[in-house]
């Protein structure tokens, strides 16, 4: 009763709901290797991280080869900052069993943050490629690509993101600020309206829209543009922001 009530809460995002029916089967079944794993699971949502990491490693103490137990200290290392420890975990998954395209790609992120691009690249070409769905190693080539300077190939990754999941912001926030890069200004513009659609308080598309509208000599709109540019780093007390459009705008009147 408690496990479905549980799993019910937790599809409900009451995560406090979900805890305490976890709890109550613990208190009655102590080894209950479900619910301890749903109960890690639950904490990780919450971001309780330490406690999420002390119940995974009391599964692992008992049950060394419960991948989903590998797999998920190996998450909340990561997320605790804890790369070196988070890489050693995640490397021990792979020797496990099967992982997760998730996994893989959380090991490469690690490698990333390590200093270990040339690795962390690697892992994510073969997860990209072995699972055209994954979207977060698609984001993560693209950023690495596009920090290398290699415009076109990033721009490749970050549109077929875009055709797996129409409303990223992420993906679409990349190309429309690649194609600022390369001053690509009818384009620039185009993508840059798109991201806004999705993103209205996205103060630093507005500051880069205005400056393509600017450059094809669309004035009064590029004005207007900047201004809202402006008044959203205003809201958001963006002391560089504020700076540097007020400077732009003064350029203009």
């Amino acid at each position: 009763f408690y496990l479905g009530l549980a799993h019910a809460y937790g599809g409900l995002e009451d995560y406090e709901a979900a805890m305490q029916a976890y709890r109550q089967i613990l208190s009655l079944q102590p080894d209950h290797l479900e619910a301890r794993l749903g109960l890690g699971a639950t904490l990780f949502r919450q971001e309780s991280f330490e406690e999420a990491l002390a119940m995974y490693r009391s599964i692992l103490n008992q049950y060394p080869d419960n991948l989903q137990a590998v797999e998920a200290t190996g998450l909340v290392l990561l997320r605790l900052g804890r790369n070196e420890e988070a890489i050693a975990v995640l490397e021990q998954a792979e020797t496990v069993g099967d992982v997760s395209s998730k996994v893989q790609t959380s090991l490469a992120i690690a490698y990333l943050e390590a200093g270990d691009t040339e690795a962390g690249l690697a892992l994510l070409r073969s997860v990209a490629e072995t699972d055209r769905q994954n979207i977060d190693a698609q984001l993560q080539i693209g950023m690495i690509l596009w920090q290398q300077g290699e415009l076109d190939t990033a721009l490749n990754h970050y549109r077929q993101v875009v055709r797996l999941q129409p409303d990223s912001i992420a993906a679409r926030d990349a190309i429309a600020d690649i194609l600022f890069e390369r001053q690509n200004v009818l384009m620039t513009i185009v993508a840059h309206r798109e991201l806004l659609e999705l993103a209205p308080e996205h103060a630093a598309g507005y500051y880069h829209l205005g400056i393509a509208l600017k450059a094809r000599g669309r004035t009064a709109e590029a004005i207007e543009t900047l201004e809202t540019a402006l008044s959203l780093f205003e809201e958001q007390e963006n002391v560089e922001g504020i700076q540097v459009v007020t400077e732009l705008l003064q350029t203009q009147k």
